[in-house]
């Protein structure tokens, strides 16, 4: 019985790290890229996912598809586009 037990509490732990392990490797992010000067830039997504604008931090708009938009590795932005993108991976 107290070994049954043991292993039940043991399976227990371990499914749990494993969830959390998971959560945290996979967790949502932020990240800030701007449009120095104008310019076409490119800034690298640390892992991928589906992103949207959080904060404009830029005066100039930042239309998807337009000044903004992403890729599975990138975010690239254009005319002036600066702001926080939310990550959702």
């Amino acid at each position: 019985m107290k070994r049954n037990l043991h292993r039940a509490v043991s399976q227990g732990l371990i499914a749990t790290f494993t969830l959390s392990l998971a959560s945290s490797v996979f967790a949502d992010y932020t990240t800030r890229c701007g449009s120095d000067g104008g310019r076409y830039r490119t800034c690298r997504l640390s892992s991928p996912g589906y992103v949207t604008v959080e904060r404009r931090i830029s005066g100039a708009e930042c239309d998807q598809g337009r000044s903004w938009d992403f890729t599975r590795r990138e975010i690239w932005v254009d005319d002036g586009c600066e702001a926080d993108f939310r990550v959702e991976t």
